[in-house]
């Protein structure tokens, strides 16, 4: 049996979901523990061994390496890079931004991703389908929320600290063409990364901060 984890601490209290051979088995929405210290590694603890397993069961891992605050960003990496210090495995990365595309239907050919800022702000990134999968299309944007707007045939996909904001009654609205992402972002990078050709995954682990991913580093 192929266990994966994937963890994403880039995002509000973070998320993790944990498949056998390729079914989700177990997930966490929130990252809580009981625990004061670093609660987000334990809460993944405490979900392995819920089913029988340790921390260094998985035999593959998948992480989001941003773009996020400093602390969120930080603790995904440090986990995978403490794990790759203990032993040898299999591992991916990718951006939240990335991870949010795998809310887009199938049928559509481009989408913005969208996550909050702070300060009533906006980070905001287009991207085109090839094949399977979303690709980046153009550069990255930070934009005051009031105007961030979706252009026509194209899917908004807003990360979970943006979805209370498109229900029915919320500032963008609840119409056609706007998603709420998956309060699970960890699920979302699962499904991204397993859309993408094997030369086409990621391994990169520098921390992609807020700040530099609206500089334009991706």
């Amino acid at each position: 049996m192929h266990i994966t984890l994937a963890i994403d601490t880039c995002l509000g209290a973070g998320s993790a979901a944990l498949f056998a051979d390729g079914e989700e088995v177990r997930a966490l929405d929130e990252l809580s523990s009981s625990k004061q210290d670093a609660p987000q590694i334990h809460a993944v603890n405490e979900m392995l061994a819920s089913e029988g397993l340790r921390i260094d069961s998985p035999d593959e891992m998948i992480v989001t390496r941003g773009p996020g605050s400093f602390t969120g960003v930080r603790t995904g990496i440090s986990i995978l890079r403490g794990l790759l210090r203990a032993r040898r495995f299999s591992y991916s990365t990718c951006t939240v931004m990335e991870a949010l595309t795998a809310a887009v239907p199938d049928d559509f050919g481009h989408c913005r991703t969208a996550i909050y800022a702070g300060k009533r702000e906006v980070a905001i990134q287009d991207f085109k389908r090839e094949g399977n999968h979303f690709k980046m299309k153009g550069g990255h944007l930070l934009v005051e929320k009031d105007l961030l707007l979706r252009t026509d045939g194209q899917f908004l996909v807003l990360g979970p600290g943006l979805a209370p904001w498109a229900g029915p009654d919320g500032e963008f609205g609840g119409g056609e063409g706007i998603i709420r992402s998956d309060r699970n972002v960890a699920r979302l990078a699962f499904r991204y990364v397993k859309s993408l050709a094997e030369e086409e995954v990621s391994q990169t682990l520098e921390p992609l901060y807020t700040r530099d991913f609206v500089a334009g580093r991706s």
